[in-house]
C-alpha cells in the first residue's frame, strides 16, 4: 500500500512541475470554471481549511482580467498545507503570485507557478482568452484554491494582427 501511495505521489509530482514539452495535457479534463467549482464539496468552506489530495485537474478557458497580485493568505495556507500533507514541500516555493480570471459571472484568483510568469506576460494579453491547466488543492472559509500548472494563450485575432501593420 505504501509503495502504491508513493508511486501515485511521484506521478502527481511529475504532472505538476514538468517543463511544457513533457507536460501531460491529457490529464486535465475539459471543464468550464463553473463546472470545476461545482465539483468542490459543498462543505469545503465550512472548515478553516480543507485539502483535496486527489487534486482534480481541469482545462478551463477563461478571460484574463489583467490582474496579478501576490499570493493571498488563503492561497498560501492551502498551498503550504497541501505541499506538506502530500510530502511535496518542494512545490511550496513555486507559488508566489495569483492571476485574476473570469468566466461569465465567475471571477476568481488562481495561484500560478513562478516559472510561468515571464512567458505569461509575453504571451497573454489582458482581456483575452487563455486556456489554463489548473488543479484544485483545497479551500479555506474565504476561498477555493486552484493552481495553474500550464497555460495556452489564445492566438491573436485578425483585427489584432491588422492593427499591428
Amino acid at each position: 500500500m505504501k509503495r502504491w501511495v508513493l508511486g501515485w505521489l511521484a506521478l502527481l509530482a511529475v504532472g505538476m512541475a514538468q517543463p511544457s514539452w513533457g507536460f501531460d495535457f491529457s490529464a486535465y479534463r475539459p471543464a468550464t470554471l463553473a463546472q470545476a467549482l461545482e465539483q468542490i464539496p459543498a462543505n469545503a468552506k465550512e472548515v478553516d481549511i480543507s485539502l483535496d489530495f486527489a487534486a482534480p485537474k481541469y482545462r478551463v478557458m477563461v478571460r484574463w482580467t489583467g490582474g496579478v497580485r501576490a499570493l493571498s493568505t488563503d492561497g498560501g495556507l492551502v498551498v503550504t498545507a497541501w505541499g506538506k500533507g502530500a510530502q511535496m514541500k518542494w512545490l511550496i516555493p513555486l507559488f508566489f503570485h495569483e492571476i485574476e480570471a473570469e468566466e461569465g459571472e465567475h471571477r476568481m484568483w488562481l495561484a500560478i507557478q513562478e516559472t510561468l510568469l515571464a512567458d505569461w506576460y509575453q504571451e497573454v494579453q489582458s482581456d483575452r482568452m487563455v486556456t489554463l491547466y489548473a488543479m484544485y488543492l483545497g479551500s479555506t472559509r474565504a476561498a477555493h484554491v486552484l493552481v495553474v500548472n500550464e497555460f495556452a494563450a489564445a492566438p491573436p485575432s485578425q483585427s489584432d494582427q491588422n492593427a499591428g501593420l
